[in-house]
């Protein structure tokens, strides 16, 4: 896709602003939505599965672990444990039966928070993560006081603070399901226009094609350095230095430079056969 990972724009040009994150989250609640009402679940929702096309619109990737909403059993419940570990929700971490449209809107949780301030919220969703645990433990207030530190005051609004933490609870029952999320007083606040969000990303879009310019020389540099050493090996052993590939005059003309030599290709294949036994012959 022309315009990338959304992954890749949250790590390289930084957070999004309220209104952009309401603009990629409705869309991806709608394309969630889609495949939901298709009898299908996604189960690995993660930026790095969503791309942006040339209009910087929403696109869900990479159905790889997709499955049916009915599960294999017909009981409306899957059992896999799959996904990627920090979007995983606790009751697949927990290896408990789970329903697919249930943890989806789990991960949806986790993106927008990470869309907001660059950052997972936890880095797995069981009770072994601080993060987590607060809001396992109804202390959602110590959660968000531990989150907004370094932040200015009022970065997280109350509507945001209270859909992140009935999007994410331990329980599913008690989590918000796909109609108690659209209609969240949060998703009714200024939302970005197509046009800003092209104009914002157009240039967010050029940085990230210079950091991956930069990644790419990086890579290049490496390659070479590694073809450089892998030509010309050195080892020191006591006072002598074993080389080998092209020598410098100066290391040629160094007495205690041994030059490794590999002998040179003969065609001819030498080929000794020989067999042992104890079998005496008659």
């Amino acid at each position: 896709m022309l315009g990338g990972e959304l992954f890749d724009y949250v790590a390289n040009t930084g957070a999004f602003s309220e209104e952009i994150c309401r603009y990629y989250f409705k869309q991806m609640l709608l394309g969630l939505h889609y495949l939901h009402s298709q009898g299908f679940a996604h189960r690995d929702l993660k930026p790095e599965n969503i791309l942006l096309d040339k209009n910087y619109d929403v696109k869900l990737v990479d159905f790889g672990f997709a499955c049916p909403l009915e599960g294999r059993d017909g009981t409306g419940f899957s059992r896999s444990v799959i996904g990627t570990p920090g979007y995983m929700a606790p009751e697949i971490l927990d290896k408990q039966p789970y329903q697919g449209q249930v943890v989806d809107l789990f991960a949806c949780g986790v993106i927008l928070f990470i869309m907001l301030t660059q950052h997972p919220p936890f880095q797995m969703a069981n009770c072994d993560d601080m993060y987590y645990k607060l809001l396992a433990t109804n202390r959602s207030d110590l959660f968000w006081k531990a989150h907004s530190n370094r932040k200015a005051a009022g970065f997280f609004s109350d509507e945001f603070k209270d859909l992140i933490t009935c999007m994410l609870q331990l329980h599913p029952h008690q989590r918000l399901c796909m109609a108690d999320v659209i209609g969240h007083p949060w998703m009714q606040g200024p939302m970005a226009s197509p046009e800003q969000v092209r104009e914002e990303f157009a240039k967010r879009h050029e940085v990230n094609a210079s950091r991956a310019k930069e990644e790419e020389d990086k890579k290049l540099a490496a390659k070479k350095s590694n073809s450089n050493r892998t030509r010309r090996g050195r080892e020191q052993i006591k006072d002598r230095i074993y080389m080998s590939g092209n020598l410098s005059q100066a290391d040629r003309d160094d007495p205690n430079v041994v030059c490794l030599t590999m002998k040179p290709y003969v065609q001819k294949l030498a080929k000794t056969t020989a067999f042992f036994t104890d079998y005496t012959p008659e």
